[in-house]
């Protein structure tokens, strides 16, 4: 079951991987549930770029999509895993993240569940390094 559970939330990684691709920040992108403590899990995306229209697409995603379908971070690649038939290979993907945002994290042990830093807008913040609203 790829769906992702975020904040009491099913959501399609297919849904968010046609918002990505729906402007022209990428041609290429994967949408994957990551374990986060306090949602459950954070939407990440992989994506092939240089990660320079990451602002802009952002600012289209919030547009877009509602803030329970937000991703909380992008990881960008120069180019994706394929498998033999010539499909992106989820399974790679996963795998070749999952240990980068456990050490961003801090955590030593997969059996602790990082939790992903947010863009400041999800959390509620007016600004970068905000308080969140009170």
């Amino acid at each position: 079951d790829e769906m992702i559970k975020s904040a009491g939330n099913r959501i399609s990684p297919t849904e968010i991987e046609e918002a990505v691709l729906s402007g022209d920040e990428t041609g290429e992108a994967a949408a994957f549930g990551v374990p986060d403590e306090r949602l459950g899990q954070a939407i990440v995306v992989v994506a092939r770029g240089d990660g320079s229209e990451e602002r802009a697409l952002r600012e289209r995603l919030r547009r877009e999509l509602p803030s329970f379908m937000q991703p909380a971070r992008y990881d960008w690649r120069t180019e994706l895993p394929r498998n033999a038939n010539g499909k992106l290979d989820r399974a790679a993907l996963r795998a070749s993240f999952i240990p980068v945002i456990h050490a961003k994290a801090g955590i030593d042990s997969p059996t602790r569940q990082p939790s992903i830093p947010l863009d400041p807008h999800l959390r509620g913040d007016d600004r970068e390094g905000g308080q969140g609203r009170t």
